[in-house]
């Protein structure tokens, strides 16, 4: 397999076979184009869910971040195999690993078209060949044509163009690349475990491409669950286009993000820290799509993308029985956290900077109340806790009282429970579906 990259090079991340994609998230089909929507929603939309994603990504965003709305093409440069690790996982499509393959087993490296930091391995290497792809609101570009659904984070200084901000931490994706594989992993191993979780999404990486020498790199993601027919709203547009969609529903800006978003985001937190546990160091509304479908209803589902930015929660990990992935994260230098942190206030970010659109502070405050309660409601619901917290005070207070609850003797037993119950539940279900399911934790 792969002759293209020499052993000593290429290493393979061998996934646990399972039937089961990130949260389920196998390229689907796309839903009918012919869906009937109201001459509302077509004025608001593109036929092309995915492609709306992608406008939303460029155009609905603080003004420095807004990206141009066509093809950029970016360079490939060819780089000897000796100097790159190369990991995939078994998913990894062909055609996605034979973009990366130059003739005489040497590989082909993306560089940012944007990137100024010469820290960048191979930034003055001379250009092979080039690659069209479409800009998002981050670092990240999408590609398209027949490896439509996946898009690769690349370092670089000024991931907002030449005139946008300077931001020189974006040229270390050390830590994605590390971490990336490891967690998707983890994900696809749990869901294999406990089957998919109804209503939260989660996009994996397949692949990374990384210097031997700095460690910095590129990461591959597969987005290909937002490719099916629904809509994607990225959270951070929400002040730029959330009016519009709340007015769909006939339901007031203020109450429709309240439940579709910041009840919605709270409640996912915790199903992420209960099923994985896992929590996204830095929760930005950048990292989260609201799904919709094809007349701009929210369907309860979110997604989260970029769970190379989470960490392991000890208490919780400890508690669900996931000592391997807890030795992983240790020896990736991904400790596992000792604090809970859902941290509404960066999942908020920048809500009030844009400009006539912004959301008024009162209308923050209040969806970070709807946020943290929901996190909460749904750890007691779920371990049958009675956590009683204020979330009017101080976060951190409430946040301790959670973290020592799940601390506590009673705490672990009910994770542990928690996760029996839902390995029996999919046992159960494969009783009357037939799949492979493994659970090495």
């Amino acid at each position: 397999m792969f002759s293209c990259f020499s052993k000593t090079t290429l290493i393979f991340l061998l996934l646990v076979s399972t039937t089961h994609a990130f949260a389920n998230n196998e390229c689907k089909i796309v839903l009918s184009s012919g869906t009937q929507q109201s001459a509302a929603v077509r004025n608001l939309v593109q036929k092309d869910a995915y492609k709306q994603w992608l406008l939303w990504e460029q155009k609905a965003n603080l003004h420095n971040y807004e990206k141009p709305t066509t093809t950029i093409n970016i360079s490939l440069v060819k780089v000897s195999e000796e100097d790159l690790h190369v990991i995939k996982t078994e998913d990894a499509p062909e055609n996605l690993v034979n973009l990366f393959k130059a003739n005489g087993g040497d590989i082909l490296w993306a560089k940012h078209p944007y990137n100024t930091n010469p820290r960048v391995p191979f930034k003055d290497f001379p250009e092979e060949t080039s690659l069209p792809v479409y800009m998002t609101s981050s670092r990240s570009l999408a590609l398209d044509g027949t490896l439509r659904g996946f898009t690769i984070k690349l370092a670089t200084d000024y991931p907002h163009g030449p005139n946008g901000e300077y931001q020189p931490s974006k040229v270390d994706t050390n830590d994605d690349v590390d971490s990336a594989l490891i967690h998707s992993t983890h994900v696809k191993t749990v869901d294999g475990a406990f089957g998919s979780d109804p209503k939260l999404i989660i996009l994996g990486e397949v692949m990374t491409i990384s210097s031997r020498v700095s460690g910095i790199g590129m990461v591959v993601r597969d987005v290909r669950a937002t490719d099916d027919g629904n809509y994607y709203l990225p959270a951070f547009s929400i002040p730029y286009v959330g009016r519009e969609i709340a007015k769909i529903s006939r339901v007031p800006f203020e109450e429709f993000f309240g439940e579709h978003y910041a009840t919605l985001l709270g409640e996912a937190k915790a199903r992420l820290l209960l099923r994985y546990g896992l929590q996204m160091f830095s929760p930005n509304p950048q990292n989260m799509l609201i799904q919709l479908n094809r007349n701009l209803k929210p369907t309860g589902k979110l997604v989260f993308r970029d769970i190379s930015d989470a960490y392991l929660v000890d208490v919780v990990a400890k508690g669900l029985g996931y000592n391997k992935q807890i030795e992983r994260d240790v020896a990736i230098k991904y400790p596992p956290q000792k604090v809970i942190r859902p941290d509404w206030s960066n999942s908020s970010w920048r809500f009030d900077e844009a400009g006539d659109k912004s959301v008024d502070s009162a209308t923050i405050q209040q969806w970070g109340q709807l946020h943290d309660q929901a996190y909460v409601n749904y750890i007691n619901k779920n371990l049958g806790l009675n956590i009683s917290v204020d979330t009017r005070g101080a976060p951190q207070d409430f946040l301790n009282t959670v973290y020592q609850a799940l601390a506590s003797d009673i705490g672990q037993v009910k994770l542990a429970q928690f996760r029996q119950r839902l390995e029996t539940r999919e046992l159960e279900r494969q009783q009357t579906t037939p799949s492979n399911s493994a659970a090495s934790f």
